[in-house]
């Protein structure tokens, strides 16, 4: 019967930490913001963009484009941006 006392909540313990739920990892990179340099350059391009600077915004989307870590995003928003 002791053993029933110690089991039982241990068990309730454990399937209620079960039931948590986690984000997914595009949740929480989402929540973690631009790690490289080209995705903060592309976040701040796609701000001004919605801020209807286009221009400014294409210079940013090829500025992103032109570096190393370059995503193929930078690209394809430039040319969004220019249409």
């Amino acid at each position: 019967m002791r053993l029933h006392v110690v089991f039982l909540p241990v068990v309730a313990m454990l399937a209620a930490a079960g039931c948590q739920t986690t984000k997914t990892d595009a949740e929480q990179a989402k929540a973690q913001g631009p790690s490289s340099q080209s995705e903060r350059l592309i976040k701040l391009a796609d701000d001004i963009d919605a801020q209807g600077d286009s221009g400014t915004a294409i210079a940013l989307y090829q500025r992103a484009a032109a570096m190393p870590d370059a995503k193929p995003s930078a690209f394809v928003k430039a040319g969004e941006a220019y249409m």
